[in-house]
């Protein structure tokens, strides 16, 4: 009988991988398991097409009348719309070192944990990268639709003195949203200016054991109780892949937002498909989704350079994005700039 090793088609399992990311997904990008993001594009998302449209109330700032009987026009309550895109992205990698291992176990189950470990970190990743890409679009300073009204700046790209983040810059920042400025909960910070925050005000921080549902500590992957960070009573989320630029200096990005500020939606579920490459006796996996990321109150007005939709680049193009939200405070969101 001819020798035939293992491939990859042999034990993996598309569906059981794609349901592993999907509920991995939520934990990993940090976005959605802080709150930041909610997934309530879904439903639209579902329903197909390029775009989706999102309706919102305009906030009502018609004086009420004397209910004294006498006749009272009814005031129209005026809505807007804001449009999120849908962005299709495929991902094609040979097998790697660890899962070449599994199938040398001819462990099915073994092979399935590792894509699927390995998939869910990808995307989550890349789902954070274009949320960010947004934020980098609306904070653009030459052009960015939110620029004047939502962004703290203390230190520039030409900047010869580095003007490191620091507690009065938060405060600051924070009173761009006004008498909500207590409602900006969350702290995503690049690691960089975690560093400085902690060197400057290392009193304001505060760690918190996280619990699951039963009280019982949560751990990660080696048994460790995970924690929750917090700087001056705001949950903090350190992610690298939060925008800089640099040009003299390094400009580092500092996003305080409300719970809910940012929404995400899936139009098709990720699918995970094995092949064998015979020209170069590898086996590959190839995965797929289509997703929104989106920040209710801007609506996307570009085009597209592919009919897969927008590229990472044009989601943080500043020109492809306009502002419709009647009031500054209806996008829970404040962006300082720091060196």
């Amino acid at each position: 009988m001819a020798y035939a090793p293992t491939t990859l088609s042999d034990v993996l399992k598309p569906t059981p991988v794609s349901e592993y990311v999907a509920a991995a997904l939520p934990d990993l990008v940090s976005f959605m398991s802080s709150g930041a993001a909610t997934m309530e594009l879904t439903a639209l998302a579902s329903m197909g097409g390029n775009t989706m449209t999102l309706r919102h109330f305009a906030e009502d700032t018609t004086a009420p009348v004397l209910d004294d009987g006498s006749a009272a026009d009814g005031a129209v309550v005026a809505s807007y719309a804001d449009v999120a895109v849908v962005t299709r992205r495929r991902r094609n990698r040979a097998i790697d070192s660890a899962i070449r291992g599994a199938l040398g176990r001819n462990d099915p189950d073994a092979v399935n944990r590792e894509v699927g470990r390995q998939s869910a970190y990808f995307w989550a990743k890349a789902i954070e990268k274009s949320l960010v890409s947004i934020v980098a679009a609306v904070a653009d300073a030459s052009s960015g639709v939110l620029r004047s009204t939502h962004r703290h700046t203390i230190g520039t790209a030409a900047a010869t003195t580095a003007a490191n983040a620091s507690l009065n810059a938060i405060i600051d920042t924070a009173l761009l949203q006004g008498d909500n400025m207590e409602k900006l909960a969350l702290l995503i910070v690049p690691s960089k200016v975690w560093a400085d925050l902690k060197k400057e005000q290392g009193a304001k921080i505060d760690y918190q054991i996280i619990t699951g549902p039963d009280g019982a500590s949560i751990v990660d992957e080696n048994g460790v109780p995970m924690r929750a960070r917090f700087y001056d009573g705001k949950r903090v989320i350190i992610s690298d892949q939060v925008p800089t630029y640099t040009a003299t200096s390094k400009v580092y990005r500092t996003i305080l937002c409300k719970p809910g500020t940012f929404a995400l939606g899936f139009q098709k579920d990720l699918e995970t498909r094995p092949f064998f490459d015979g020209t170069k006796n590898s086996d590959v996996i190839v995965q797929s989704a289509a997703y929104a990321a989106h920040l209710p109150g801007v609506k996307w007005t570009g085009t597209a350079g592919s009919i897969a939709g927008p590229t990472d680049a044009e989601l943080a193009t500043a020109t492809n994005w306009s502002k419709v939200a009647t009031n500054d405070k209806e996008i829970g969101l404040a962006i300082l700039e720091s060196n």
